[in-house]
């Protein structure tokens, strides 16, 4: 059997290719491959890379890359406090603007900030938001200044520069000065903004943000 198959992968061209398994999610097939993985439902997911902190500031919108790999939908957004400060964070999830992968439109937040005060994991739920494959930005807005897990910038530059891209091509062999991100200034009081708008690329540490499947 195993001669046949291998015969008939020869022969569609599939020898050394990235073959797709088969599993069933909720009773339904689906296949999953490098591309296109499979979010399973009731578990949380992040970015890829390694952890560290940094220390928010208040009145600002962090943005962080998102990428999704096949079609989800999410109803909690998760970040962790490392060391506490009394107060809040408004977190929230963006669209990408094509003109200049960054984000753009936002397409819901957590119903309730989290509490900063204490080191702690902090999830808040929302209302489910269905998402296809592609680049969105997760934000974080505070209004005191607690530390915060992160990715390491040497990484979310990697995942960054991906898509952002830079007219200074040097940098990108230089493994340092490229961009994590975006930021806004956003008073706390008015909330995650509609739309983002007058934003900067960040050369530092941003919140990690998990997302959990529906």
């Amino acid at each position: 059997m195993r001669k046949h198959i291998l015969a008939l992968f020869a022969l569609l061209g599939l020898i050394g290719q990235p073959v797709a398994a088969e599993t069933y999610v909720n009773g339904t097939l689906v296949y999953v491959s490098p591309s296109n993985p499979t979010y399973l439902s009731g578990l949380s997911y992040r970015q890829p890379g390694a952890i560290t902190t940094f220390t928010g500031t208040t009145n600002v919108v962090y943005y962080t890359p998102l990428v999704i790999y096949s079609t989800v939908t999410i109803n909690a957004l998760t970040v962790s406090v490392a060391t506490g400060a009394a107060g809040n964070a408004r977190i929230g999830l963006y669209s990408n603007d094509p003109t200049q992968n960054g984000p753009l439109t936002k397409l819901g937040e957590v119903t309730t900030p989290v509490d900063t005060t204490n080191a702690a994991t902090l999830t808040g739920t929302m209302p489910a938001i269905t998402l296809a494959p592609g680049l969105y930005w997760t934000a974080v807005l505070f209004n005191a200044t607690p530390t915060m897990t992160s990715l390491a910038a040497s990484d979310a530059e990697q995942l960054v520069q991906s898509f952002i891209g830079t007219n200074s091509v040097s940098t990108l062999f230089a493994g340092s000065a490229q961009a994590t991100g975006w930021t806004q200034p956003q008073t706390y009081a008015s909330g995650l903004p509609a739309t983002a708008s007058s934003i900067s690329r960040r050369f530092n540490h941003s919140a990690l943000v998990v997302f959990t499947v529906q």
